[in-house]
Formats: C-alpha cells, structure tokens, sequence
C-alpha cells in the first residue's frame, strides 16, 4: 500500500485492501490490526492531514506512511477518529512548500482525546463505520448513475454528422433537424446589478449571477441573493 491510497481509495477504516505488489523492499514494514496510518507527503496544502485505520494484518506499508501502534486500552478505529478530530493541529504541523510533509516526530505532541474505557471507544467507532459504509455505498450508486447519464447523453443524441440518436423512444422515426441557434432562440443580456454589496437593495427579487446557475458549474452550489 502506497502512501497516495490513502487519499484516493480510502475513508477513514480500512476494512479491505484493493492493491498488491510482488515487489519486496529492504526492511519491510507490515501493517497490524488496528494499526493507524496517516500520509507523510502530499502536494496539496493540507492533504496530509488525516489518519486513517487498517483492520487487515500483513499489509506491506510503502514509504512516506506514518505507522501508530497503539496500546491495548485504545481502539484503533476511534483513535483514527480522534486524530482526525484534530485536524486543524495537524495542519498548523505541515512544513513544505511544493510538496508538503508531515512527520511522525511532530504528530508524536499531537493532543488526543478518548474516552478510558475501551468499549465506549468502540461504540463511538461503529457509529462511524456504519456512516462511512453508507457513504461508499450512495458514492457507488452515484457514480453508476453518472455512468448511465454521460452514455444516454451521447446515445440520445445524433453523434457527428448523422442525424439520429442510437436510442429513442418507441413510435419516433423521423430524422433530426438543425438550425442555428439564433433563428430559433431570441437572446437578452442580463440585468446587471452593483459590484458593491454596499450599493445593493436587499428585496423580494431573486437574483442570480453567471456562477448562480446550479448544476452547470460542477460542485458549485449558490442559493441567489434577492433584491
């Protein structure tokens, strides 16, 4: 496992590992139940800044990966949990410019809370398991139905110079038109509407900008302002 999996395949429990290698490093470390990972390297500002926990045994850990082994009285899931808690202290920690690092040394005097006794640790982590598998799963069925609408989208409309789709609805035959948009669409430019918030007049009128436009814009969401 490579310190970038961490980023890119994982939430916060690590429950199945989807990689392998038949490369064997010098002095190889693997990994433990409960073991809590977190990256030592990342480009981003504050990427680095999470821990993740592994409930598999024998796991080769690649370079660049900050291994916690912890004590019996402390549950491996929730101590991710905790450490993740404090993320805004994890941030404060990261040095580097170009490519960020965050080092075992310095998460050594990062402050965690827990509960003392084991079970209510557990009970707290499996909550969050829970959550963390409904969340893979509604991501899964999203992606599948973005699947569905990025084919329909290119299936339900005429690709270059035909002029019909390769699915339509059962009774139409007839082939595609094609005009200008101008010929069949009357433009009008925007009301425009201060710069200066200070100028606006808060009113009864929605009023929606160029990035107001939801759903065009991906991940962009903006409930307009009213004058």
């Amino acid at each position: 496992m490579l310190y970038g999996h961490l980023y890119t395949d994982y939430g916060f429990f690590i429950k199945d590992v989807h990689w392998g290698t038949n490369v064997l490093p010098d002095n190889p470390i693997y990994s433990e139940v409960g073991d809590v990972l977190v990256p030592g390297s990342d480009t981003t500002p504050t990427g680095c800044a999470r821990a993740v926990s592994i409930d598999v045994s024998g796991v080769l850990l690649g370079g660049d990966i900050n291994v916690f082994k912890h004590s019996d009285n402390i549950d491996g899931d929730f101590l991710s949990l905790s450490i993740n808690h404090e993320r805004p202290a994890m941030i404060s920690m990261i040095k580097g410019t170009s490519v960020r690092h965050l080092t075992g040394k310095d998460l050594r005097d990062l402050a965690v809370k827990f509960p003392k006794e084991v079970k209510e640790q557990r009970c707290i982590s499996s909550v969050f398991i829970k959550l963390d598998s409904l969340l893979s799963l509604h991501q899964r069925k999203l992606e599948k139905l973005q699947a569905i609408k990025k084919s329909l989208l290119q299936k339900m409309f005429p690709a270059g110079g035909e002029d019909r789709p390769q699915i339509r609805f059962a009774g139409y035959t007839d082939a595609w038109g094609q005009e200008r948009l101008g010929d069949i669409a009357d433009r009008f430019d925007n009301l425009r509407v201060p710069v200066e918030a200070a100028k606006r007049v808060p009113g009864p009128v929605p009023y929606y900008g160029a990035n107001g436009i939801q759903d065009y814009v991906s991940g962009y969401t903006h409930d307009g302002e009213y004058i």
